[in-house]
This record gives structure tokens, C-alpha cells and sequence, in this order.
């Protein structure tokens, strides 16, 4: 079954950073998005601009209406898309604008760019700012915070992908950590961040970098003792001193089964009952 509004979900939030707010207008404040923010997204998504999707058959003209001369554009969008078989096709349909000319302005630039960002709207893109939900406090606070958690996942990630060293992986997962406890960073973001710290330690190839990243999982599961560690291992491995390979797995496994928050009262519990 066909998802209509698969494209406009991915593409509808944006971020406050790609934002600005303007006060001095004729309809009053509002909200722009900066059109190369959204060239950016669609190349992310489709590839560079003109190759598979953009303008195309562009046509300019220029009248005059009352007193003001104006530029006019009409042209066809294009953009790749998928049939209910799932084989690619093209999709395009057909758009017109104007603005007023003036000399010296970058009246065709302008217009072009305006354009563009109108057809990329009729997708979904940014359509929380068209649908003038960044008026609304709450909802600003809420994408604001999910947008910086999302650079801080980008800057962590990007760090580990890069690391030449176990010692680097292990600092990039205690600052996840930190900012886990921070409230900056959700538990799942830390997951996540966990799961490719482990991955690059592999790819490193040693097994003290391996220990460092079971170290970081037991503080984040909540062991501060000796016991509480002892008693977290022996559930997950059934040895005090296991693989630290072994353990990741298991602990993975454990907090997608009972949850990571309820590892430690779980282990000493059965802990209690040896």
C-alpha cells in the first residue's frame, strides 16, 4: 500500500537555524526559509539540481500592469519519484510567478529561486513554516530542541566515524553521555551512539577499546559499584569478567527487550535471589 504523504513527512520540519523571521511586511510578520537550506535537502534526497530534478523549460516575460512593470516565469518542475510497483518515474507538473521589475535588482535570479522554493513547498517541504506552525511558541521550543540534538548527534557521530584510536571512541561516548545527563541528548540518540562507538572500536581491532566502550554501557545502565557492575555482567554473560564484545551484544539485546532503564534493578534482583 502506496504512502501519499511519505515525501511531505520527510521533507516538513524545519530547522529554526534555516529560519528567519521577518517583521516589516505588508501582510504582516512571517516566517522565510532560506531557499539554499532547501537546494540542499533536495540534493540530499535526489541529487544535484538539474540532473534529476529542478526547472526546466523556463520562460520569461515582462508586462506592464497599471503602472508596474512586472517579470514573469513559467516554467515545469520535475523530481523523481516511484510507481505503485516501485519502479522510478519522473513526476513534473507546471508552475507560474512574477515579481515586479526592476533594473538592477537579479530580477530572473530572484525570481528562479522563489520559484523553486514554491515547488519544493508543493512537495511538503518546510510546510511547518507555510502551515504557520513557527508562530506557535511551543512548537518552536519543541523543533528548536530537536534540532540541536540533532547537530549534537552529527558532530559525535562524525567524530567517532573519523577516530584513529579507541581512546578517541570512549571520549566521544562520555560526551554523549554527559550530555545524555545534560537532558541534551535523548536515550535513544545515545543508543544509537553507542552502537557505532562499538562498531568503530571493531574496526579498530583492539579489545581495550572494546572494554572502554562496556565501561561507558555499565555507567550509562547505572552500576556506581563494584557490585552493581559484578551483578549487571553475571545476568548479561554469566561471568564477572566477560568479553567486552560478548557483553555489548547482550546488553544491546537486553535493553531492546526490558528496556536499558530497568537493566540494573532486573540483574539485582536475581542477583538477591542467588
Amino acid at each position: 500500500m502506496s504512502n501519499n504523504l511519505a515525501l511531505w513527512n520527510a521533507v516538513e520540519t524545519s530547522n529554526p537555524d534555516d529560519t528567519k523571521k521577518v517583521s516589516r511586511s505588508a501582510h504582516g510578520p512571517y516566517t522565510t526559509v532560506d531557499a539554499q537550506s532547501q537546494l540542499k535537502k533536495a540534493t540530499e534526497m535526489w541529487g544535484p539540481y538539474g540532473d534529476r530534478w529542478g526547472l526546466r523549460d523556463l520562460e520569461y516575460r515582462s508586462v506592464t500592469l497599471g503602472d508596474t512593470p512586472m517579470l514573469i516565469l513559467n516554467a515545469i518542475f520535475f523530481y523523481p519519484t516511484k510507481c505503485d510497483d516501485g519502479r522510478p518515474e519522473e513526476a513534473s507538473f507546471e508552475i507560474w510567478n512574477d515579481m515586479p521589475l526592476k533594473v538592477g535588482d537579479w530580477c530572473y535570479k530572484k525570481l528562479q529561486t522563489n520559484t523553486r522554493s514554491k515547488c519544493l513547498s508543493m512537495l511538503g517541504f518546510n510546510a511547518d513554516i507555510y502551515m504557520g506552525m513557527f508562530e506557535d511558541e511551543v512548537y518552536l521550543s519543541q523543533v528548536s530542541a530537536a534540532a540541536s540534538e540533532s547537530k549534537l548527534i552529527k558532530q559525535i557521530e562524525t567524530f567517532i566515524g573519523k577516530a584513529g584510536t579507541c581512546k578517541a571512541v570512549d571520549s566521544a561516548t562520555i560526551r554523549a553521555e554527559n550530555l545524555m545527563g545534560e537532558g541534551k541528548l535523548s536515550f535513544e540518540a545515545f543508543e544509537s551512539i553507542m552502537q557505532q562507538a562499538a562498531e568503530r572500536v571493531r574496526e579498530l581491532g583492539r579489545s581495550g577499546g572494546h572494554q572502554q566502550v562496556m565501561d561507558a554501557t555499565l555507567r550509562r545502565i547505572g552500576c556506581e559499584t563494584d557490585e552493581q557492575r559484578k551483578a549487571v555482567t553475571l545476568m548479561l554473560t554469566g561471568t564477572e569478567d566477560p568479553d567486552p564484545q560478548l557483553f555489548m551484544e547482550r546488553a544491546n539485546s537486553a535493553g531492546e527487550e526490558f528496556g536499558w532503564e530497568n537493566i540494573l534493578a532486573i540483574a539485582l534482583e536475581a542477583s538477591n535471589e542467588d
